[in-house]
């Protein structure tokens, strides 16, 4: 039986953007005409924690992903995949229903959301995926 490697590849594109995006601007704030400060997700200026949670949480996936390409999909890898990726999902909705006025929501809060939600995507595939090939792929009993 052949592996699909679809959720590791979904699963690390989604670890990837999280990564990506929590170097990112999450906020940019217009200090005068013609003059912006964006502040990247992992900006102590802005939130202590959240990019910081949104960074490891990815980092995480990214982890699953590789374990999923080197052992196939497996339902725990798609449970972690799946929570690794509504964590990510859950800080960065939180962070754009919590913006102040007169803040903008940069590119990175964005990419952060998409990988997120890729990573969701991923973690169901891969759950789905290893809970129907899991038991077909172990060698037949001696």
């Amino acid at each position: 039986m052949q592996r699909s490697s679809g959720p590791g590849v979904v699963t690390g594109l989604g670890g990837a953007l999280a990564v990506i995006g929590a170097f990112l601007a999450w906020a940019k704030v217009t200090a005068a005409p013609g003059v912006s400060v964006s502040f990247a997700g992992t900006d102590e200026a802005i939130d202590p924690i959240s990019g910081w949670y949104a960074l490891i949480a990815g980092v995480i996936v990214l982890l699953v992903a590789v374990a999923m390409f080197a052992q196939g999909a497996r339902p725990w890898h798609g449970i972690v995949a799946l929570l690794g990726g509504a964590a990510i999902l859950l800080i960065a909705i939180i962070d754009i229903v919590n913006v102040e006025e007169g803040v903008g929501i940069g590119i990175g809060l964005w990419i952060t959301i998409v990988g997120g939600a890729l990573a969701v995507v991923g973690g169901i595939w891969g759950l789905r995926g290893g809970m129907r090939a899991g038991p077909a792929m172990r060698p037949p009993a001696a």
